[in-house]
């Protein structure tokens, strides 16, 4: 017998005796090192696959083919496509704005966050309506009237928003108005008359709105408006605030750059505090609160003490700018590019970073129980901890801009009309 035919035979017997060694295994054979895979075991007759690895395609002749620590195709288990990120130890580990939102493994990484309505930022984050632009919701226009402009604030009260608004066109006419959180038709309150509206506050039972020439309060149980206050106001930082039983009302330049009040329930007023220096861009702001706090634009910061009587210190580095809050434990403030955290029982000073340092480029400063929200130019922030963007458009907040946030929305006023974006 000739060496290659020696040979010859030598080898079928190999092939014969791990056809008999995998019995019912024969059918991959016919690949020659299918039956010395270390992916391949014959367990009672069978073909079975090692650990880690799978026979994906049913294709009998290249045996387990799959594996599952590193597959693109079969991350972890045959049919778990690891799309848009890359399939490591078994696990798919989502790419760049990817993320797995449904939990499907075999779909992997299916959502962009960057751009999904549904899971804007984060898996769940829908933006109720609006667009994503690069992980932030984009706004939508919730109400508006045709020839009017949204003038002053804007205040939540149970599940109502309740704002203001104007039409110049055919004479200038102002009214008090609400609608539902929730959305739906809008109800007219009441009609304040020929003046231009220049700020609007709100608690649980009153409106208080001032207009060029009065300061009204709306009573929200008898539906009733009264005037508590009859002058000519320049509409030059001129603000009103409600703390307590007493309504709080600032007089810009062309008067005596004073703080004023007058009885909520109607009463002659009184002057607080005056001579506040006010010069653009810096402006009194009057936050919510039993007691009444101000900013002055030469760099003070104002309250009153239990008797009524004002109180002005001098905060220490650079006077503050603009935009400022308080609420039950602390009060907010602007200082050249950075917001200042103020207890106010007096203790450690907590310096929150903007992301514009532009002097007077934060509005809309308000707090929801440990996060803070601003506007700033033309965008949303928030900050609890760490500052994070909720929401990048066409935004551009004007005086007096406020906002009012709900459990799944940030509602702001502009000029055409109440918009709204997803908290």
């Amino acid at each position: 017998m000739t060496r290659r035919a020696r040979r010859s035979h030598w080898l079928a017997g190999l092939s014969l005796l791990a056809f008999a060694s995998v019995a019912g295994c024969a059918q991959v054979l016919d690949i020659p090192d299918r039956h010395t895979s270390a992916h391949l075991a014959c367990e009672a007759g069978t073909c079975a696959c090692e650990a880690s690895f799978g026979d994906c395609d049913g294709n009998p002749k290249n045996g387990c083919e799959s594996d599952f620590r590193t597959s693109q195709a079969a991350c972890g288990a045959c049919g778990n496509a690891c799309d848009n990120g890359a399939c490591v130890g078994g696990t798919c580990q989502c790419s760049g704005s990817f993320a797995d939102c449904d939990g499907k493994p075999e779909n992997g990484c299916e959502t962009d966050l960057a751009s999904s309505f549904e899971s804007c930022g984060a898996c769940g984050h829908g933006c109720l309506g609006g667009g994503c632009d690069a992980g932030a919701c984009m706004p939508v226009l919730f109400v508006t009237e045709p020839d009017r402009f949204v003038t002053g604030g804007i205040v939540r009260v149970d599940d109502q928003l309740y704002f203001a608004d104007s039409k110049y066109a055919g004479g200038l006419q102002s009214r008090i108005l609400r609608v539902p959180v929730t959305g739906g038709p809008i109800e007219v309150l009441s009609d304040v008359g020929a003046a231009e509206v220049d700020d609007f506050v709100g608690d649980a039972s009153t409106m208080v709105l001032l207009s060029q020439t009065d300061v009204f309060a709306y009573d929200l149980a008898s539906k009733q408006t009264k005037s508590l206050v009859t002058t000519t106001f320049d509409g030059n930082y001129d603000e009103v605030m409600i703390a307590g039983d007493q309504v709080y009302y600032s007089l810009g330049t062309d008067f005596d750059n004073g703080l004023h009040r007058v009885p909520l329930a109607g009463g002659p007023s009184a002057l607080v505090t005056a001579d506040l220096n006010i010069a653009p861009p810096q402006k009194i702001l009057l936050p919510w609160g039993k007691v009444p706090y101000w900013v002055t634009g030469n760099g003070r910061i104002g309250t009153v003490d239990a008797g009524g009587a004002p109180v002005v210190w001098a905060p220490a580095g650079s006077g503050p700018i603009d935009a400022f809050h308080v609420n039950d434990q602390y009060f907010f403030l602007e200082k050249k590019g950075v917001i200042e955290r103020h207890p106010l029982a007096g203790g450690q000073v907590d310096t929150v970073p903007a992301l514009d340092a532009t002097p007077g480029a934060l509005s809309a400063l308000t707090s929801v129980g440990s996060a803070l929200f601003w506007m700033e130019t033309s965008q949303i922030f928030t900050w609890d901890g760490i500052v994070k963007q909720r929401v990048a458009g066409a935004i551009m907040p004007f005086y007096r801009s406020k906002i009012v946030v709900t459990d799944d929305s940030v509602f702001f006023p502009q000029n055409d009309g109440i918009w709204r974006v997803a908290r």
